[in-house]
């Protein structure tokens, strides 16, 4: 099971949360184990993953870690700006409004990122550009001098039209050919 702690949360709310969701039997105990291995006021927010029957000191322990449990959102290849946005806009564990415009098409990386519950919508999309861009700028700057493409926007294209044209691995250097 999960408990999920708001930042800002104190001790003594955290010890009832994990008392009302039955992972401790008694908040004032969890407390004063707290206190006694000075650990009041360390405790970090997130999203945690606690084992059944675990003890508090494992309980305290996770909780002082920070390792919050891990959320993934998959873009594959060949989805359009507005299906990934439409995907972004659907994952619940994510936090924040959509941004009011769309990035061109061949912005977005096809990737899987993992994220940690709360994190910003923009904050995925801006990655999910960068990653994009860093991808773009490597790949032009290894590309063969002879092409016929006048600029990067063009090989943005270019790559978006095979994609549209073949899901398939094996047949997109062909594709790329007949272009």
């Amino acid at each position: 099971d999960t408990v999920l702690i708001r930042p800002s949360s104190g001790s003594a709310e955290i010890a009832a949360i994990l008392e009302r969701q039955g992972f401790i039997s008694d908040a004032r105990i969890f407390r004063l184990g707290l206190r006694a291995y000075d650990n009041d006021g360390v405790l970090k927010a997130g999203e945690y993953e606690i084992k059944a029957h675990a003890s508090m000191h494992e309980i305290m322990d996770l909780l002082k870690s920070g390792r919050s449990v891990q959320h993934a959102l998959t873009i594959p290849e060949g989805l359009t700006v507005h299906q990934a946005f439409t995907r972004i806009a659907a994952t619940e564990e994510l936090s924040g409004e959509m941004p009011a415009e769309m990035p061109p098409e061949g912005a977005l990386a096809a990737d899987t990122l993992r994220f940690t519950r709360g994190m910003a919508r923009k904050d995925v999309i801006e990655k999910l550009m960068s990653d994009q861009k860093e991808l773009v700028e490597e790949i032009w700057e290894r590309r063969q001098p002879d092409l016929p493409l006048k600029d990067i926007n063009e090989f943005v294209t270019l790559a978006s039209i095979v994609e549209k044209e073949t899901g398939r691995a094996d047949e997109r250097s062909r594709v790329a050919a007949v272009f």
